[in-house]
């Protein structure tokens, strides 16, 4: 069914947003332990930052 003509559930988005979490749970990703690891990132990177460094790497990667 088109997604014009699909009718909405009660749950909405919120809904759609846990199924996934759930799915992702069951394949073993740990979404609050990536997001925890990506807020580090830009300090551990930094800290390995030479003269030799050209540019950023993590404007790439957000």
């Amino acid at each position: 069914m088109p997604p014009a003509f699909r009718p909405r559930t009660s749950g909405g988005r919120n809904q759609s947003s846990r199924m996934k979490q759930k799915a992702y749970a069951a394949a073993g990703v740990d979404i609050d332990l990536g997001n925890k690891v990506k807020g580090t990132l830009p300090k551990l990177l930094a800290s390995t930052h030479r003269r030799e460094v050209l540019g950023k790497v993590i404007e790439e990667l957000i």
